[in-house]
């Protein structure tokens, strides 16, 4: 009798086993098929992107209002690698993105060539957000499609106004925004 209980408890523990196997082996895979559907988003939200020209208008940083330049003027002056986040997005992740800012950029608080864009940002902030004043849009927004997905993304823009180098922010593989800041800050 003993024995017939011991073999059907080892049966069991067996069987628990294995099902607990499947189930982590079924959740990695959705978990694997999840990162890659992800990763195909934030593609083609470039890819729908890259080359658009940006609206042209009148910019100013913080609140000086009385220092107003046009954006093309901006590129030509300091040929800048903005940041863009609007409102809604999360703090962790635009927190991540400055600590890997800072990483790669040592004189990040001066630098003047990174510039934060974010359109409706809470006014407060404008002077000092995460250690660098926000350039104010005049028209509100880029006029780009990227904009309207509500993600954080960096980009360059040529002198034809046309956005480059962009990258869309994938809070599940922060990686890429790290080799990406770390392939742009050599050129």
């Amino acid at each position: 009798m003993k024995q017939i209980l011991l073999l059907f408890f080892c049966s069991l523990a067996f069987s628990c086993t294995n099902s607990e196997k499947k189930e982590r082996l079924a959740i990695q895979k959705a978990m694997k098929e999840y990162e890659t559907l992800v990763a195909q988003k934030v593609q083609d939200i470039e890819n729908k992107s890259s080359g658009q020209k940006v609206d042209e208008q009148m910019v100013f940083f913080g609140n000086d209002s009385l220092r107003i330049v046009s954006l093309k003027q901006l590129i030509e002056e300091k040929s800048p690698l903005f940041f863009y986040f609007s409102e809604s997005t999360c703090s962790p992740c635009i927190e991540k993105c400055v600590m890997i800012m800072k990483a790669y950029i040592p004189d990040y608080s001066s630098n003047k060539i990174l510039v934060f864009v974010s359109p409706d940002y809470l006014s407060r902030f404008r002077e000092n957000c995460y250690g660098k004043r926000l350039l104010n849009l005049s028209n509100g927004k880029l006029g780009i499609p990227v904009e309207n997905e509500m993600v954080p993304f960096f980009f360059t823009l040529g002198d034809d106004m046309k956005i480059e180098n962009l990258h869309v922010v994938n809070k599940e593989n922060f990686g890429q925004t790290e080799k990406y800041i770390k392939s742009i800050t050599k050129k």
